[in-house]
């Protein structure tokens, strides 16, 4: 209910100027605005991932022979 109520409270404060902004402005401030939400919500979702999994273990990344040869 809660969660709720704050999305119904974000949209009444932020909506009519929102729709305002749009119309006079067009897709260059919807990319604007989405863009770094976008680029948010992929590092919260990468530190969910971090703390849920925990870090990457080294033990897991192989190691292969290169193809280059170092000594040249």
């Amino acid at each position: 209910m809660v969660y709720a109520a704050l999305w119904v409270t974000i949209g009444h404060l932020v909506g009519e100027r929102a729709a305002a902004m749009l119309g006079r402005h067009g897709g260059a401030r919807l990319l604007l605005l989405i863009g770094p939400l976008a680029l948010v919500t992929l590092i919260a979702y990468r530190l969910w991932q971090r703390r849920r999994y925990g870090a990457a273990k080294p033990d897991v990344l192989r190691t292969e022979p290169s193809c280059v040869d170092p000594t040249r």
